[in-house]
C-alpha cells in the first residue's frame, strides 16, 4: 500500500507516475490537496513547461474552480497542474486516492503476444462469436517451495481448497467476454481431485497430516449471455507447463498450449486442422495488438516472462502518466480473486452451483465491451 511506503519509495513511485523530477522539499506523506500537492510536485512553484507541446513560452491564466490555469503562447493550448495526471477529474481529497491506490491490479499474462493478438482478433470478429474458453495454471512448483518467504505460498494452500491462483487463466478470458463490459460472470461450478502429492510435500516441509487444496481443481463459470469458461489448478503434479488459453468461436479457434494456433472457417482452409504456418504468421503480423507495436522488440529484449512483464509495466506507467483508465479495474480485481472463495464453497458442497457477485451494482451493461485506454 502507499502508506506503507517510505519517504523515499514514495518519490520514486511519485516520478513513474509522472515522468519527472520529484522535488526532495515535497512532502508526499503530507500532501493536502490535489491542486497544490501536483503544482509543488510537477512545476516546483514556478511557470512550468507546458505539459502538451514542451514550450517555455507559458504564461498564468486566470482561474478556474480556485485552480491555477496556464496558456502556452505556442500551441494555444491551456492546462493546470492535474492536466494529463490521473487525477485530472479527480473530486475527492487527495488522502482518499492515496489511501485507495493499491487496488489497482496487475495480470501479467494479459499482456502475452499471443493472447493479445487473440484478443485483437476475437474484437475484430476472426472467431465469429466467441462461445467458450479455457485458461488454467498448471505449473508444477516442487522444484520452488522454498522460494517463497516464510513458506507462505504451501501454508496458504494448505489450508484453502479451491482454485487459489486463478488469474494468468481467468484474466485473459474475461478481456475477450468483456466481463463487466457488457457481460457478466453468472454463476460457477468447481471440483477438486484428493491431495496426494500437495499432502506429500506438505508432510515433508510443514509436518501436517491435512492438504486442503486438491492436486487438480476444475472451475467452470457461466456468464449472463450463456457463454462458459474453464479454468484449472494444478500446482503439484507433473505436468508441463500451461496456461490452457483457448478460444472457440463459431467461426475459429485458437490455442496456445502445447502448440500454438488456429483452426479458421474460410475458403482453402481445412477447418479440421491447423492453419499452415504461413497464415499462422500472417494472422500473427496482421492482427498484432496496437499496445505491443512500438514496444514489441524492446519488451522482448528486456523480458520478464517472454517480454510480457515489461509489458504489463509499460501499460501501468503508461496510463498513469497519460490520465487514462488502467487495463484491469478495480473491479477485475474482485472479480478474478473472489474466484478462490467461490470455487472453495462448491467444492464444499459437492459441485454446488455458486452465485458470482455483481461487484458494478449493475453497471457492467452501461459499458460496451472491453479495450485499452489509448491518448
Amino acid at each position: 500500500m502507499y502508506r506503507e511506503l517510505s519517504p523515499a519509495e514514495r518519490k520514486v513511485f511519485a516520478r513513474l507516475v509522472y515522468g519527472r523530477k520529484v522535488l526532495d522539499s515535497v512532502d508526499i506523506p503530507g500532501a493536502g490537496d490535489i491542486d497544490s500537492f501536483l503544482t509543488e510536485l510537477r512545476f516546483g512553484g514556478k511557470i512550468p513547461c507546458c505539459v502538451h507541446c514542451g514550450s517555455e513560452s507559458v504564461k498564468r491564466n486566470g482561474h478556474k474552480d480556485g485552480k491555477q490555469r496556464y496558456l502556452c503562447k505556442d500551441c494555444g493550448k491551456t492546462f493546470g497542474a492535474s492536466t494529463g495526471t490521473v487525477f485530472r477529474s479527480a473530486k475527492k481529497p487527495l488522502s482518499t486516492y492515496l489511501q485507495y491506490v493499491h487496488c489497482m491490479m496487475l495480470e501479467n499474462c494479459c499482456y502475452d503476444f499471443f493472447e493479445l493478438t487473440c484478443l485483437n482478433m476475437a474484437k475484430q470478429g476472426v472467431f465469429g462469436e466467441v462461445i467458450h474458453g479455457e485458461g488454467a495454471y498448471i505449473h508444477n512448483l516442487e522444484p520452488y517451495w522454498d522460494y517463497y518467504h516464510n513458506n507462505w505460498r504451501l501454508e496458504f494452500n494448505q489450508s484453502h481448497s479451491g482454485d487459489v491462483y486463478a488469474t494468468h487463466g481467468l484474466g485473459p478470458l474475461c478481456q475477450v467476454f468483456d466481463i463487466h463490459r457488457g457481460d457478466k460472470m453468472e454463476y460457477l461450478v468447481s471440483m477438486g481431485t484428493p491431495s496426494y502429492n500437495g499432502l506429500k510435500i506438505a508432510k515433508e516441509k510443514m509436518g501436517v497430516d491435512s492438504f486442503a487444496n486438491g492436486d487438480i481443481t476444475t472451475t467452470m463459470i457461466q456468464t449472463n449471455k450463456g457463454k462458459t469458461m474453464l479454468i484449472e489448478h494444478d500446482v503439484y503434479t507433473p505436468r508441463p507447463y500451461d496456461r490452457m488459453y483457448q478460444l472457440t468461436g463459431t467461426e475459429g479457434w485458437a490455442n496456445k498450449y502445447m502448440r500454438e494456433g488456429f483452426t479458421l472457417k474460410g475458403d482453402g482452409l481445412d477447418h479440421h486442422n491447423w492453419v499452415p504456418d504461413n497464415v499462422k504468421d500472417s494472422l500473427m503480423r496482421t492482427y498484432k495488438h496496437p499496445i505491443v507495436v512500438d514496444i514489441e522488440e524492446k519488451a522482448k529484449e528486456v523480458g520478464g516472462h517472454g517480454g510480457m512483464d515489461f509489458i504489463m509495466d509499460y501499460r501501468l506507467i503508461y496510463c498513469l502518466q497519460n490520465g487514462l483508465p488502467l487495463d484491469q479495474d478495480v473491479y477485475d480485481a474482485a472479480e478474478w480473486s473472489c474466484i478462490g472463495e467461490l470455487s472453495a464453497a462448491s467444492i464444499a458442497h459437492h459441485g454446488m452451483p455458486v452465485k458470482m457477485p455483481d461487484f458494478t451494482r449493475g453497471d457492467w451493461q452501461k459499458v460496451n465491451g472491453y479495450k485499452h485506454a489509448m491518448k
